[in-house]
């Protein structure tokens, strides 16, 4: 029987019960949500999983449960056990990271980027015959690494985001407010819809701003003074320009999946990270859309995958945008509705568990394997979207031939960007 291990070290809410994880987010972080779920239809599918965390959690039937102390810990045992280990790579911890790898030569062990390490970081572990691979969550990150030496060791497998199958599709007009789905935290860029917030409520007073997140996935051991969970310092950024006593503005806190449904019933228009900064895939995106509710958000990194820009949403590149798009939706109605409808078939297609399950079993049967298996095309084809992604394919022969020792373009190119770009965002 193949074997899977995961680890986990930031289970900050020790009460949360997992045992529902298929019903949605119970209010925790991202990664911790999908490596949860995704270790549920691995073990749904046969597979034997554990998961290893140094905190004990109560875990959805057919995950077996081993605390640990380390990662180092989890490697070790993924090895005396045959297990194939994934880890989230800690990009910040990479070197004490490669220090372990070397010494278990005989481990499996698969890296989830659930952050975007650079190049030289993917270069420098993937000489190890013990790491097997690097899971990228979508074609914008997998793009990062297209003339990376060792490319034969990525795959793309995107995170099975949907949560629930409607009877029928949920559009109607009477769906008129906007929601912001996210943490708010300065990364998530929720004070920039602030700032124009005051525009758009003066234009259209019937319209409510629905705000579902708070600060306290980020902030677990903090005591907030305000009733939102949000860091004191970022709290005045929110309210530079937004009236504290906004009534057009509804602050939820972290809500439950039922009762994000409740919320979600009222909206029409959905804001997820209007900055962009961190995404490489954006979950809130993809719930909202799989409520037939198009998504405002940044032209950057994940999120140009998980929204179809001017078919499933529209992807901003400054305040102004984001002004205007809301303008725009709130206004057209039809169009609102066709994107809803554009939005609600592309996230039930593309990140329903089916499909991302047989993604995952594709790559661990090919580990798995003494005669490795075909590993699906969806899996490690790469979507050519830009000139970027375009001058590192023609980069990647000549990196491969050169053993290397010629530049990848793209690490290049991502520096020369943030020299010459001009902020537009603040």
């Amino acid at each position: 029987m193949l074997r899977v291990g995961f680890y986990i070290d930031e289970l900050n809410n020790k009460s949360l019960n997992f045992t529902k994880i298929l019903n949605g987010n119970p209010g925790i972080g991202g990664t911790e949500y999908i490596t949860i779920k995704v270790a549920k239809l691995l073990a749904d599918s046969g597979i034997d999983v554990v998961i290893y965390s140094a905190k004990k959690i109560t875990l959805p039937t057919g995950i077996k449960f081993k605390k640990i102390k380390s990662i180092e810990e989890s490697i070790a045992l993924s090895e005396r056990n045959n297990r194939i280990l994934i880890l989230r790579l800690y990009v910040s911890k990479h070197s004490e990271i490669i220090r372990i790898v070397r010494k278990y030569k005989s481990s499996k062990i698969l890296f989830w980027l659930h952050l975007s390490p650079t190049q030289k970081i993917i270069t420098e572990l993937s000489v190890f015959n013990q790491v097997k691979g690097f899971i990228c969550v979508e074609n914008n990150q997998r793009v990062r690494y297209i003339d990376s030496l060792r490319n034969e060791k990525l795959f793309t497998i995107p995170h099975p985001a949907i949560y629930k199958a409607f009877d029928s599709k949920p559009f109607t007009n009477e769906r008129m407010h906007i929601c912001y789905l996210g943490a708010l935290v300065p990364q998530k860029g929720f004070h920039l819809l602030a700032d124009i917030w005051p525009e758009i409520n003066a234009k259209f007073p019937n319209i409510k701003l629905y705000v579902i997140g708070s600060g306290n996935l980020y902030y677990p051991d903090k005591v907030f003074r305000n009733k939102i969970g949000i860091e004191e310092k970022y709290e005045k950024r929110i309210f530079n320009i937004l009236q504290r006593n906004d009534r057009s503005v509804v602050f939820t806190g972290t809500l439950t999946p039922s009762k994000r449904e409740k919320v979600f019933e009222k909206c029409g228009i959905g804001v997820a990270n209007p900055s962009g900064a961190t995404e490489t895939f954006c979950l809130s995106a993809v719930e909202m859309q799989q409520h037939g509710i198009p998504v405002i958000a940044a032209k950057k990194f994940g999120l140009k995958d998980t929204i179809v820009d001017k078919e499933t949403g529209i992807l901003i590149g400054s305040k102004t945008g984001l002004r205007k798009s809301l303008e725009v939706l709130i206004k057209d109605e039809a169009l609102r509705l066709k994107m809803g409808e554009a939005a609600f078939s592309q996230a039930h297609r593309k990140y329903n568990d089916k499909k991302i399950t047989s993604y995952w079993l594709s790559v661990l049967n090919n580990i798995d394997s003494d005669t490795p298996e075909r590993i699906s095309k969806e899996i490690k084809s790469i979507n050519i979207k830009s000139l970027q992604a375009l001058a590192g394919l023609v980069n990647k022969n000549i990196v491969q031939i050169c053993g290397g020792r010629w530049p990848m373009l793209i690490t290049m190119w991502a520096v020369l960007s943030k020299i010459t770009k001009k902020a537009k965002f603040k």
